[in-house]
């Protein structure tokens, strides 16, 4: 293990070159099989368009970029205050994206929303109930990638 460590790093292992390798995997995972992938890509594929648009306008934004850092509701989270200490970082996250979500036990930082349901309906987006579930349904099926 050493010797791939300082091949591939430069250096033994430590943490940061755990950091860095498990950093580099999760970066190689593509979900570009899902519905949505297929759907860019001109295939025939049934989807849910009114959760799309649903979710596009309501979702999209914080859910579908990989750097956007966004203050979360009422939240006890400290999130980037624990690494700046600085006031105005208190509660800002990064938002992740949401593909596979459903295979995802828990939902937000600290797994405290057990369904999807409940997870959307707390971003206070008022949001009709069958709203919810358009987007629920669209997250849950065409942000799927079945060979994850």
């Amino acid at each position: 293990m050493q010797k791939l460590s300082s091949k591939a790093f430069g250096k033994p292992i430590d943490f940061a070159v755990v950091k860095s390798a498990i950093s580099i995997f999760e970066q190689s995972l593509l979900t570009n099989e899902n519905n949505v992938n297929k759907y860019i890509r001109g295939q025939d594929v049934k989807i849910n368009y009114k959760g799309l648009q649903l979710f596009d306008v309501n979702c999209a934004s914080c859910h579908m970029q990989n750097t956007l850092s966004k203050k979360i509701g009422n939240s006890d989270f400290e999130g980037r205050f624990r690494l700046t200490k600085d006031s105005v970082d208190f509660g800002i996250v990064k938002a992740p994206r949401l593909e596979n979500i459903k295979d995802s036990p828990g939902f937000f930082h600290n797994d405290e929303e057990v369904t999807l349901y409940r997870a959307i309906k707390r971003h206070d987006l008022e949001l009709s109930f069958r709203e919810i579930h358009k987007i629920k349904s669209f997250i849950t099926n065409d942000l799927h990638d079945s060979r994850f």
